[in-house]
């Protein structure tokens, strides 16, 4: 209304300069008058349609404001005189490549801040726009409004968009020790080994709304081998392939990828794999110094040329601790089970406490820490099946 009532006292002044400078005469007057009338006539039923849809989605008839919008949008009453109502009256239904036009002509009209630009973001975002989106992330955060909605953690939430939004390729490396917590290295079997690998990725197409693309290659050999089993380069596996995340809101990732043989005794296979993960607490938070944390992880994968199928689910719970802006500590307990189709005895479930330390890091004005350092220490105990669910497990990864 605000944006209005100024638009509408613009035309007004128009008016007034129009008939003093044609010193009044009948013609000027009747064409200010018709053209002070059209813009209070696109004004009204502008007014009339954003009225109209947002009753409608009050109503919780949704599909009946999406077709109202869709309709006035394409007969010209949207947006009208006030884009910013507009914009948002869009982004109510749905419409998110209308809303961002509208974006735009608000923004033109007066600059777009605080909370506006941060709604802006979050519709570029949705509609796959990353750098729209970052734009006006950055934006918000160089006007950030006050109130209690608007705190350091929701800052800092705004800043670890801008990150995930940014990136296009990531690189990770591991040395672990004990029953594997993953799939990715090929080895689910009985035996408890070291073993050291990394990966290197790059996404393609951009975030694409929490559904990104990666092509990724992928390494792993076996240092040491408590069943004396093969160990050093022989045991070097390879992979490349793709993964996707089909889903915006769930953390599904579904790979394709093929085996190559580095070493000797490592194969030349296909891998199909899907990984499904829920986890609350392991990012850094700036509203409290210590909070729950948990972690819910299943990881499926099947061999094609050697018929095998690997399988890992955890379920963990415990408490964090920050103890520094760039660390969290975090005691907890898990319960992992293992499955092996090539083994005697296929599943093995272990439980037990443990320790991780994360230490975030590469981080920039706008953006959150993109990497982190993490260790992880526990012990389990079996409750069912092989060796694997007992013993020491350790883990130290690099994620860049």
């Amino acid at each position: 209304m605000r944006h209005r009532f100024t638009l509408l006292m613009t035309a007004a002044a128009a008016v007034s300069v129009v008939s003093a400078a044609a010193a009044q005469t009948p013609s000027a007057v009747d064409q200010a008058s018709d053209a002070s009338a059209s813009a209070q006539d696109a004004d009204s039923l502008a007014y009339a349609s954003r009225l109209n849809i947002l009753s409608l989605v009050e109503q919780g008839r949704l599909e009946e404001a999406r077709a109202a919008f869709d309709r006035d949008w394409a007969s010209g009453a949207l947006p009208g005189p006030a884009p910013l109502d507009a914009a948002n009256i869009a982004v109510a239904v749905g419409r998110d490549a209308e809303a961002q036009a509208a974006f735009r002509q608000a923004d033109a009209l007066s600059a777009l801040t605080g909370a506006n630009a941060l709604n802006a973001g979050y519709s570029a975002r949705r509609i796959g726009d990353d750098a729209t989106a970052i734009y006006w992330f950055e934006r918000g955060l160089d006007s950030w409004p006050s109130g209690p909605n608007f705190d350091e953690q929701r800052r800092f939430e705004i800043r670890r968009e801008i990150e995930t939004l940014q990136r296009t390729w990531g690189a990770s490396a591991t040395v672990s020790h004990g029953s594997a917590a993953t799939v990715a290295s090929g080895l689910v079997g009985a035996d408890t080994v070291t073993q050291a690998g990394g990966e290197i990725y790059r996404r393609i197409g951009g975030y694409n709304n929490g559904r990104p693309l990666e092509v990724f290659a992928r390494v792993f050999t076996t240092l040491d081998s408590d069943l004396g089993g093969p160990t050093g380069g022989d045991t070097a596996q390879g992979w490349v392939g793709l993964r996707y995340r089909p889903l915006s809101q769930t953390n599904l990732v579904l790979e394709a990828s093929r085996m190559v043989a580095l070493g000797d005794l490592a194969r030349d296979d296909w891998m199909l794999r899907a990984a499904w993960s829920a986890e609350r607490g392991g990012d850094l938070r700036f509203d409290r110094s210590d909070w729950a944390a948990w972690k819910l992880y299943g990881d499926v994968a099947h061999l094609i040329d050697a018929d095998q199928t690997l399988g890992v689910a955890e379920a963990r719970y415990g408490h964090a601790w920050r103890t520094t802006d760039r660390d969290i500590v975090t005691p907890f307990v898990t319960v992992r089970g293992y499955y092996d189709s090539s083994l005697p005895d296929e599943v093995a479930v272990g439980a037990g406490p443990g320790i991780s330390w994360r230490h975030w890091f590469r981080e920039s004005g706008y953006a959150a820490p993109a990497s982190w350092i993490d260790f992880v220490l526990g012990y389990q105990f079996s409750v069912s099946g092989d060796a694997r669910g007992e013993g020491l497990f350790v883990g130290f990864n690099i994620n860049y």
